[in-house]
């Protein structure tokens, strides 16, 4: 839904009319949340949680890594770790790579030509 607007009017210039519209610029929430700040330097005091009798971690490699441990320590075979899901991360060198392989000469033509703000002469000059 649009936002509703607050005022409507026109601006004119001469010919030329120009209709304004107002609208608030923040959005209503049916929540108000609070940070709590650190007196000394204003900055936001978060909360950790935590367990005091055991090590709790959310990371799983942290608990990939206590399982191989824990089968080394036991003298078993450490079960076979799971490959992860193919991504779209790229890797940025060989995509350059790729890329010169592919254009060599567009790169050789663009790199004789200057910058169109170091010409002089404008457009006499625009085919070097």
């Amino acid at each position: 839904m649009p936002p509703r607007a607050l005022w409507k009017g026109s601006i004119s210039f001469g010919l030329l009319t120009v209709p304004i519209s107002l609208v608030s610029a923040a959005e209503p929430r049916e929540t108000l949340t609070f940070n709590l700040l650190h007196r000394k330097d204003g900055s936001r005091i978060v909360e950790k949680r935590f367990c005091m009798k055991e090590d709790v971690d959310r990371d799983t490699y942290s608990e990939a890594l206590r399982q191989v441990i824990e089968a080394k320590l036991e003298g078993k075979q450490s079960a076979a770790s799971e490959q992860p899901a193919p991504s779209r991360v790229t890797d940025l060198m060989e995509a350059l790579k790729r890329s010169l392989k592919e254009r060599p000469q567009e790169l050789s033509r663009a790199a004789g030509r200057r910058p169109r703000a170091s010409r002089r002469g404008g457009r006499k000059n625009a085919a070097a």
